[in-house]
């Protein structure tokens, strides 16, 4: 009886074994530092979410098909003073540390697996982000009305922002910081009994350039939950 227990258990946990390292998963956290010249001095702001890939099998076309990615985090933002702030999409703040590490040639094995596992160990290094990869960056003229958010230039601040505004440096890394939490809900607490509305940003010729909504700020789930979320304090 007791041969057969052990059996019993030893089975499931060889076949886990087994698939863990067949198929193993990368977790790891980005911290995503912005730093901002204000008329009153250097303002900085320190952001970090989580990104975490598993890798599957392939089933015929469905080639890693039991695998996948999934992020969690908040946008990251900076408090320039007088109620303005300037936010980067989530999204692409997270994606902007495999673009960085491939640009800096740290992502050179050829094999996206084995890219991610020495990612993994990067802890230490720190990377600028390349121009043409820094997120979209957003403010609002009225941080209670999305209809007045508009895109900051990068490269420009001071067309936003006015004089004495400039966008110093954006730096990302891997660390063991926790994720960064419960920031946003003074900021957002009047768009969620809105429940969370929708604005579209179009340029000169109407066409679309950029869409504001829950999934700019917040990375990890429904824009439900996120309601739920910030009316727990949560968020």
């Amino acid at each position: 009886m007791r041969k057969a227990l052990i059996i019993l258990i030893a089975i499931p946990l060889v076949i886990w074994l087994g698939w863990r390292s067949a198929y193993p998963s990368y977790d790891l956290q980005r911290t995503l530092t912005i730093r901002v010249m204000t008329p009153d001095g250097i303002v900085e702001s320190r952001n970090t979410a989580r990104a975490l890939f598993t890798q599957g099998p392939s089933f015929g076309f469905l080639d890693g098909a039991a695998g996948g990615w999934w992020y969690h985090g908040i946008a990251p933002f900076v408090d320039l003073g007088e109620g303005r702030y300037l936010f980067a999409d989530v999204d692409k703040s997270i994606t902007a540390l495999f673009r960085a590490a491939d640009q800096a040639g740290f992502m050179d094995t050829g094999d996206r697996w084995r890219d991610l596992r020495k990612l993994t160990r990067s802890r230490g290094v720190i990377w600028d982000v390349p121009e043409y990869f820094i997120p979209p960056l957003l403010t609002f003229r009225d941080q209670s009305d999305i209809t007045t958010a508009e895109l900051v230039d990068p490269h420009d601040l001071a067309a936003t922002f006015g004089p004495g505004y400039e966008l110093l440096s954006m730096t990302v890394q891997v660390t063991d910081e926790p994720t960064t939490e419960r920031q946003l809900a003074p900021l957002f607490s009047e768009w969620v009994l809105d429940g969370w509305p929708y604005h579209r940003i179009r340029r000169g010729d109407g066409s679309l350039q950029y869409s504001v909504n829950a999934s700019v700020f917040w990375a990890g789930g429904t824009s439900r939950q996120a309601y739920e979320m910030i009316q727990n304090g949560d968020f």
